[in-house]
């Protein structure tokens, strides 16, 4: 299930659909969402929103095509536009060294819970675990 933070939606003007949509709004939100990111995954959604150049053009760029591009920018719109993530870019050094790696790895690089586990070498109850206190921490801060 894809989850758009609702000030996102409000300042867009409601109900759109952000692929199609490239306004400045959508083009500050990216800038300002998009810094944590991977390298490429953050020039990615730059070229696209930011500088406003065309997914066909850049899939052709990549040697990708476009269907493959678009999913990949409508997960990353998915994964920026989530309370979790803008819990863990705010506030990510306030959190428990432990959760914040976990945090990164999850809600940041769009990491599964098994990789996460593997990657950190903890097991899938600690991340699940800590992966659980950041959702707990949203839901706490509605």
């Amino acid at each position: 299930m894809i989850r758009i933070d609702p000030t996102v939606m409000d300042r867009m003007g409601g109900g759109v659909d952000l692929r199609r949509q490239r306004t400045a709004a959508m083009a500050e939100f990216v800038a300002d969402r998009a810094a944590p990111l991977s390298a490429p995954d953050r020039e990615l959604l730059r070229a696209i929103y930011v500088m406003g150049q065309d997914v066909s053009d850049v899939a052709a760029l990549l040697g990708v095509a476009p269907r493959t591009l678009r999913r990949r920018v409508k997960r990353l719109l998915a994964r920026i536009s989530t309370r979790e993530y803008v819990l863990v870019q705010r506030a990510g050094e306030r959190l428990p060294p432990t959760r914040r790696r976990v945090g990164m790895a999850m809600f940041i690089e769009g990491k599964s819970l098994r990789a996460t586990s593997i990657e950190l070498k903890l097991s899938l109850h600690s991340v699940r675990r800590h992966a659980d206190a950041i959702r707990a921490l949203v839901e706490g801060g509605r």
